[in-house]
């Protein structure tokens, strides 16, 4: 079956939110330059705060532990694992946990992989066809 993927802004995708952040400023002179760029970054501290939050979150048991390792491992074996173990406690299961919280950090850490929710993917392709005006976009 079908299951809905995370969402991730990458390094990338920053620096494209930050270039049409300059070009913005440049298009709106009178606007506080420095307005979207101070919105950018706070609400991008903002998701790797709460990214961070969740990984150690997973580390104390519950739904948590459980939803951390069905990024790795399948679904129903952690959710059938789950109705019998205490995921924080048992010894295997805890070093499992904190492999995922390492996965997570070194994530943010090297791809700055922030987490988006309720976020969904959008891929470009040209318009051979001239359809679409300048700056038009569709989306289906």
């Amino acid at each position: 079956p079908a299951r809905a993927l995370p969402v991730r802004l990458n390094r990338e995708a920053i620096t494209l939110l930050e270039s049409l952040g300059r070009r913005l400023v440049s298009l709106y002179p009178n606007s506080p330059k420095s307005a979207w760029q101070s919105d950018l970054a706070s609400r991008l501290h903002e998701l790797q705060e709460a990214a961070l939050a969740r990984a150690s979150e997973a580390l104390t048991g519950g739904d948590a532990s459980q939803q951390a390792l069905q990024e790795y491992i399948e679904p129903h074996q952690v959710t059938r694992v789950a109705s019998r173990f205490d995921l924080a406690s048992e010894p295997h299961w805890r070093s499992l946990l904190r492999l995922a919280f390492q996965f997570r950090v070194q994530d943010l850490r090297s791809r700055t992989a922030l987490p988006v929710d309720d976020g969904c993917r959008v891929m470009g392709a040209a318009d051979p066809t001239g359809l679409l005006a300048e700056g038009e976009v569709y989306l289906r």
